[in-house]
């Protein structure tokens, strides 16, 4: 269906299939264009929240990616219902990438529509949201 006898067009596609084609072309177009997904060190957030009651480390997965400049969250979740998510993300993950701790973060979406950033910091852990099935890539910078 996806090469439609030759075609390669989306007319035979679900809306569904539509909307997962969209989203991987998006997620594709950023791990080329953000230095931090390309070429980045990869920091694993999971230790930091296995004793998180607002993590469930069976269903939800976190980490870093970042140069010395750029900094991506990703935060995936594996459940089949949209969760509520706390991310612990320790002093030690910004010390690891270089980046000075002045207070607070901002996280802004890079695969969603949403404009609204996050702000958290080392002692107030980012609170999001995470479609079903779904994941989002936040990028990181100071206020």
């Amino acid at each position: 269906r996806w090469n439609n006898n030759g075609k390669w067009d989306d007319t035979l596609l679900t809306g569904e299939e539509r909307a997962l084609q969209k989203f991987y072309a998006k997620l594709l177009t950023l791990c080329n264009r953000e230095r931090a997904l390309s070429e980045g060190l990869f920091y694993d957030l999971m230790p930091a929240n296995y004793d998180n009651f607002e993590f469930d480390s069976t269903k939800q997965f976190a980490f870093l990616r970042g140069t010395g400049d750029e900094l991506i969250l990703a935060v995936v979740n594996f459940d089949n219902k949209e969760v509520d998510v706390v991310v612990n993300i320790p002093t030690h993950a910004m010390d690891f990438f270089g980046i000075p701790d002045n207070g607070s973060f901002n996280a802004f979406p890079l695969l969603s529509d949403s404009k609204f950033n996050t702000v958290f910091s080392i002692d107030s852990p980012i609170r999001i949201k995470v479609g079903a099935t779904s994941g989002e890539l936040y990028k990181i910078s100071s206020c």
